[in-house]
């Protein structure tokens, strides 16, 4: 981030965070306690069943296909509505 705001921030229409220093943007970071250097969930499984649940996924779309058509077309109707009173 403090590499990506001086390049871009002036293009941006910010041409103040052009000149944003390092020490800062760690300070707005922690202020909001936000750690991006540390986000690492994206690259762990964490699921252990993700497997099995996604083929069970990808089985109620084949089925869908099937229902529906190659095109996917039918004729719908859907309804909504808010439970809240007054909307």
């Amino acid at each position: 981030m403090a590499r990506y705001a001086p390049e871009h921030a002036t293009r941006a229409g910010h041409p103040s965070a052009a000149r944003v220093v390092p020490v800062t943007i760690s300070k707005i970071l922690a202020a909001h306690d936000l750690h991006p250097h540390r986000v690492q969930y994206y690259l762990q499984r964490r699921d252990p069943d993700f497997d099995r649940k996604m083929v069970q996924v990808l089985r109620v779309y084949q089925h869908v296909e099937l229902a529906c058509g190659p095109e996917g077309r039918r004729p719908t109707a859907r309804w909504s509505y808010d439970e809240k009173p007054g909307t």
